[in-house]
């Protein structure tokens, strides 16, 4: 399967579009919250929620090709840590 890159200005206004969908189709409490200011804002648990939406958007995005433009995935790499990480990762002197 070949990657889908898309536009960094898209791809944000695609993953924000369905974290927003999901938040507003599953979160029963208030969201939304007028500032002293004026401004509207998520409340602090709507926005932790949106935001736990938000990565989950982006990794199934990711796991189907799907990638904002600079994301995307270095072909040579293997996912397997190179032997200065491994070493790193298990001297307990580090």
């Amino acid at each position: 399967m070949s990657n889908i890159i898309l536009p960094a200005e898209e791809y944000i206004e695609l993953t924000v579009n369905l974290a927003e969908a999901i938040l507003c189709d599953t979160y029963l409490d208030t969201i939304l919250i007028e500032q002293e200011n004026g401004d509207i804002r998520y409340t602090e648990e709507a926005q932790n929620r949106f935001e736990e939406h938000l990565e989950m958007v982006e990794d199934k995005l990711s796991k189907h090709g799907i990638y904002r433009k600079g994301d995307q995935p270095n072909p040579d790499d293997d996912g397997q840590p190179d032997e200065a990480q491994e070493w790193h990762d298990f001297d307990p002197d580090c």
